[in-house]
């Protein structure tokens, strides 16, 4: 009943996204037309004339005009599917969570390696981004890609030859009043290694908090005694309950200033509110159906997060 709902809601959308889906693919396709055969053709004569055989010239003269269609596309079907995953997303986000719903905002990666929990933080993309209020609590939910440096360090010989590792992570943030001044950052052992390293001159300090169990799990990093405190025993419970829930790992945490966020880490093709590519005529009860579901996932997470216990510090 919700779904057939909101299916009438966005029916009337329907034919500006349709109209839409239509434009990218008359032009995607009038720009093929053109780059494919010329980028194809173009390379084989030229590998052909250079004296490298028949058979070399077709294979490079089939990866030019694969990159002629690539080139024919350009950022069209991006624009097709944020502006459909805008629409869509913003509908469910206000109905079935009373959440506003932004697709890829500003991303300020000063904010990202405040968390301290990046030894050498590249870039961050952001997909999307929820925010809202959970029972008088200030909630935002951010889809990210955070890239980083995989190797040994920027001065590293082969740092040039190797590509930025990718950690696709839905980070809830929310606030905590017990952390104040401290600071306080935990690292999931099951990580990849290079992220097991400490930033440097973030300040924190390594700490053990005298949980094996937690211990085992986690790496943590403390500002001072204050900050290791907040690793109150129920805290540490909660923290290691967060695993699992279709998670690729345990997830990051950084609490500090008044604030605490959640990295629940993601594999790469688990991408909330998806919309098929622009040759795909969109079925919206289908799409609703993927949106809702993403959604309840999402809904999840923030439950999981706003239920850690943010109690009183206990100090040894």
């Amino acid at each position: 009943m919700v779904n057939a709902a909101l299916a009438a809601q966005l029916r009337p959308r329907l034919e500006a996204f349709e109209a839409l889906r239509q434009q990218t693919l008359a032009t995607v396709d009038r720009r093929a037309r053109w780059w494919v055969p010329l980028a194809g053709i173009g390379i084989f004569v030229a590998v052909l004339a250079g004296g490298w055989g028949i058979t070399s010239a077709m294979i490079f003269g089939l990866l030019a005009a694969l990159a002629g269609w690539f080139v024919a596309i350009g950022s069209r079907a991006e624009r097709y599917q944020a502006a459909v995953k805008q629409g869509v997303g913003d509908t469910v986000s206000v109905q079935l969570l009373g959440f506003a719903h932004e697709v890829a905002p500003e991303t300020d990666p000063a904010h990202v390696r405040g968390w301290q929990l990046f030894p050498e933080l590249q870039s961050v993309r952001t997909l999307d981004r929820l925010t809202g209020d959970w029972h008088g609590r200030e909630v935002i939910l951010t889809e990210m890609a955070i890239a980083y440096a995989p190797g040994p360090g920027a001065q590293s010989p082969r740092r040039s030859e190797m590509a930025d590792a990718v950690l696709p992570v839905s980070v809830v943030e929310t606030d905590w009043p017990a952390a104040r001044g401290a600071m306080l950052a935990l690292t999931p052992k099951d990580a990849p290694r290079r992220l097991l390293l400490a930033p440097q001159g973030d300040g924190l300090q390594p700490a053990a908090t005298g949980d094996p169990d937690f211990d085992q799990a986690y790496a943590t990093r403390c500002s001072g005694e204050d900050a290791c405190a907040l690793l109150t025993p129920a805290l540490r419970a909660s923290l290691l309950a967060l695993h699992g829930n279709g998670q690729a790992g345990r997830p990051f945490v950084a609490i500090g200033h008044g604030r605490i966020a959640v990295l629940f880490r993601r594999d790469e093709d688990q991408v909330g509110f998806h919309v098929p590519p622009y040759w795909i005529p969109i079925d919206i009860d289908a799409l609703l159906a993927r949106f809702a579901s993403d959604l309840a996932h999402r809904r999840a997470l923030i439950t999981a997060t706003l239920a850690l216990p943010a109690g009183e510090p206990t100090r040894a």
